[in-house]
């Protein structure tokens, strides 16, 4: 599983080449998730998010775009780019953090390194993150992935709040992380008789919104050629996980188009 929410920020809002936040994302996930950078078993998640911080806190300074996710002055001709959370206490809302302004429901204006630690909060990987708004007011954040794994009709939600209604579609394209096969429930051994319902919902949701989504933007684009368009890696990078970064490879030399609409 590779995490496009920091190769989002490294593109969008830091302005690296495709080939230049390639290697930064190799070099982050080299330093956070190895074994040298995990916790002991007993505590939140299994790396250290201070590493995290840091890193990103120290690529943000060498780049000088400024500190926050919202970009300061005329960001024009640049490219407009969030990423997501959710509130730990309520995971069916998203918040979105912006490297643009919105009428409505803004967000907070965080650091990017605190949109990063947000974006990566995924249970067992990161502990949560606390972050304020505007107003002061505190809200612990998780991994936007619990809700929506696939943003696709985020990215056109987005889209029609920043560019209205009478703009023309180009072109959406969605990148998938590979799939790790088949999904089932076998007969629940001792531990998953105790797994609390609400994990199992959270974990169902996950596993059928990407394909759902995918299949629904497909269909509504097929009237539409070479609008939309969905690429993935082979079914068996799926499987491949945040710490085992030095697969990497493995996703670069397996990716392909699956569906063209």
């Amino acid at each position: 599983m590779v995490n496009y929410s920091l190769i989002a920020l490294l593109l969008g809002r830091l302005q690296m080449t495709t080939l230049d936040a390639l290697r930064t994302y190799n070099k982050l996930a080299g330093s956070i998730f190895c074994k040298a950078n995990q916790k002991p078993s007993f505590k939140d998640g299994t790396f250290k998010a201070t590493t995290l911080e840091k890193e990103v806190q120290d690529l943000v300074a060498t780049k000088k775009l400024g500190e926050s996710m919202l970009r300061e002055g005329d960001d024009a001709g640049l490219a407009k780019t969030f990423v997501y959370a959710v509130p730990a206490a309520n995971i069916a809302h998203l918040r979105l953090f912006r490297s643009y302004r919105v009428r409505e429901n803004a967000g907070a204006n965080c650091k990017i390194w605190g949109a990063a630690r947000a974006t990566t909060a995924a249970p067992t990987f990161c502990k949560r993150i606390t972050i304020a708004d505007d107003g002061g007011a505190l809200e612990a954040f998780l991994d936007g992935g619990l809700r929506f794994n696939n943003p696709a009709r985020l990215v056109l939600e987005e889209a029609m709040k920043s560019f209205g209604g009478g703009s023309k579609l180009r072109c959406l394209v969605s990148i998938r992380t590979g799939h790790p096969g088949n999904i089932g429930l076998s007969q629940p051994d001792a531990f998953q008789k105790i797994l609390p319902t609400e994990m199992v919902g959270v974990l169902k949701r996950i596993a059928t919104n990407c394909e759902e989504t995918a299949h629904e933007l497909a269909g509504r684009f097929r009237q539409l050629p070479d609008r939309y368009f969905r690429y993935s890696v082979s079914h068996r990078v799926g499987s491949i996980s945040l710490e085992e970064w030095k697969k990497m490879n493995e996703v670069q030399v397996t990716r392909k188009p699956t569906w063209k609409r």
